[in-house]
């Protein structure tokens, strides 16, 4: 949200001297209970470069009217934004425009705690299974599975000299044929993966019904959430320049405050154009596909590929050439 200066500036708080006032982090005022919520960046007060400090610093009238003077104006960009308690208590007409778009915002977020929940499973999964794939994954296939790429690197006469051996091997890798490795190994854990992907399915089926019918009614509600956690671009105060978004430190809570706006549809949208299409497509494309079916969301979960890699690559250099025959 923009603070913009004043027409008549009025007195200059704090005086242009050439320094740069360090931007210690964000504060949001809600204006239903007087509340603050502050939310510290990663490194503290650093500094910024601006044009003008009577573009950020003070707070605008409206808010010294409201607030009083603010002590931390030299170190906290000012907002006025409703928390998340006031805004979901507001009077009982306020509570029934504001229910659409709190039923899709809370539906995506136990969207996004169901696909937490496979994470780790999938993750236990990909550990216990990928021992055993490179033990028993037969090399002699990899002609077969990507001619051209194994023509250039392990075909290649030079593949014989050690010396050169490993440099054709990453040439291999690095050329498509991890890739495909790597989709057998997928296509091979994606039985239990997608029994652990149906839980999800199951679990988020009523939540992509909420947002499918709130949808066009929370685009209108007039406000949209802004979550605390999320990085903060200085460019959007006046008078602030820096090229580098500011973090808020690991400390700051999952909370939501409302500011005016627009709900980002076409985020939503998306959403629910995917699970359409992961409920509608099961074909298996090399478990590494783009389509949205269950086994591309196994394969993006399961699968930490330059993990992959580098024990593939190890497990390559240890063999004999005669292994790859």
């Amino acid at each position: 949200m923009n603070i913009e200066p004043d027409a008549d500036p009025g007195p200059t708080y704090y005086p242009w001297s050439g320094e740069k006032p360090p931007v210690k982090g964000r504060v949001f005022h809600c204006p239903a209970c007087n509340n603050e919520t502050f939310v510290d960046f990663v490194f503290g007060g650093s500094d910024t470069d601006y044009y003008d400090p009577r573009s950020v610093f003070p707070p605008d009238a409206d808010q010294i009217a409201r607030y009083g003077e603010q002590q931390t104006a030299e170190e906290y960009l000012s907002d006025v934004a409703i928390c998340d308690s006031c805004f979901r208590t507001a009077d009982p007409v306020e509570s029934e425009r504001r229910r659409p778009i709190l039923a899709v915002i809370d539906a995506d977020r136990a969207i996004t705690q169901n696909d937490e929940a496979c994470h780790k499973p999938l993750n236990d999964l990909h550990d216990a299974m990928l021992p055993v794939f490179l033990k028993t994954f037969d090399f002699s296939v990899l002609q077969e599975l990507d001619p051209e790429a194994f023509s250039k690197s392990i075909g290649d006469p030079r593949f014989l000299n050690p010396n050169s051996r490993n440099s054709m091997i990453q040439k291999f890798l690095s050329s498509g044929g991890g890739t495909g490795i790597a989709g057998i190994f997928v296509s091979r854990v994606c039985g239990e993966g997608e029994r652990i992907f149906s839980g999800r399915a199951k679990a988020n089926a009523p939540h992509i019904a909420a947002i499918t019918k709130n949808l066009p009614s929370a685009s209108e509600c007039g406000y949209a959430p802004w979550n605390i956690r999320r990085a903060t671009s200085l460019n959007d105060y006046g008078g602030l320049v820096e090229t580098q978004p500011r973090i808020p430190a690991p400390n700051t809570p999952d909370m939501d405050v409302w500011m005016p706006g627009k709900l980002n549809a076409g985020y939503f949208t998306r959403l629910v154009t995917e699970w359409e299409q992961s409920e509608n497509q099961t074909e298996i494309k090399d478990g590494l596909s783009q389509d949205h079916s269950a086994s591309t969301f196994v394969a993006k979960t399961v699968l930490d590929y330059p993990r992959f890699e580098r024990a593939l690559r190890k497990l390559m250099m240890s063999l004999p050439p005669e292994a790859f025959c």
